[in-house]
């Protein structure tokens, strides 16, 4: 990347490297409900991903003299919560739970309803979708789970994707595309298993 433009996250961010508390305080405020949403995700526990969230913004402050703009902000964000969400499963020893694929509201799944059921069966059928979308990407490889929850929840890009997990960006490709393909197949299933 050129030199960034004022005001965007990835002069922010240069700024904080110089101590700038405001810059800083600027990009907790717009990512860090993203951030919480990250870990929530992956984690099932909203304690703890806050307390996730608050220490990759602990670890952004005491490194921003490190950081080179070498690509945007947020994916030098997500890579530092992958990170951090790594160092956390190997601390504790545990595995990730449950990934989900929609919003805190629901509102992928919710969007796609049918507009006609009356709405307490509306929130009924979401809410056993989303738990069978659940079950199934529990299904699905770490490797798979990881891409899905990045390039689909996290909406980054194939890239930027490859850069937080530190693979080609072919590798994501085609772990999507299997992963998309196995979810398919194991929800076309539906709840028979």
């Amino acid at each position: 990347m050129a030199v960034p433009e004022p005001g965007s996250d990835e002069s922010l961010y240069l700024l904080c490297a110089e101590g700038d508390k405001e810059a800083f305080r600027s990009l907790v405020e717009r990512y860090m409900d993203l951030l919480i949403g990250y870990f929530v995700r992956r984690l099932r526990d909203a304690e703890l991903s806050q307390d996730l969230a608050q220490e990759v913004f602990i670890k952004l402050w005491k490194h921003a003299g490190r950081y080179t703009v070498k690509a945007r902000f947020s994916t030098y964000l997500y890579s530092v919560a992958h990170n951090t969400l790594i160092d956390y499963m190997r601390r504790k020893k545990s595995r990730i739970d449950t990934v989900s694929a929609d919003d805190e509201d629901g509102n992928i799944i919710a969007e796609t309803a049918d507009a006609g059921l009356p709405e307490p069966l509306k929130v009924l059928e979401v809410s056993e979708q989303l738990e069978l979308v659940n079950r199934r990407l529990e299904e699905l490889g770490e490797g798979e789970k990881q891409v899905v929850v990045l390039i689909l929840a996290e909406s980054l890009s194939y890239k930027e994707a490859a850069r937080v997990l530190g693979i080609p960006e072919g590798t994501v490709k085609s772990r999507l595309h299997g992963a998309l393909a196995r979810l398919r197949k194991l929800l076309d299933k539906g709840d028979n298993q």
